[in-house]
């Protein structure tokens, strides 16, 4: 019974990075629109980390 609380923290906590990086790239293009292209093409280990 233990293994599943671990993977519902684990699922649960890289959700919550998701949520976060998603809110925080909408707000940076939404109050930086100038800026947007740069965070439209991120370095590599950032596209890595969002899966994209």
């Amino acid at each position: 019974m233990n293994t599943l609380p671990r993977a519902i923290k684990k699922t649960g906590f890289i959700w919550g990075l998701v949520a976060v990086g998603a809110i925080q790239g909408l707000l940076i293009t939404w109050m930086l629109p100038e800026q947007s292209l740069d965070f439209r093409t991120p370095p590599q280990s950032v596209r890595a980390v969002e899966g994209r």
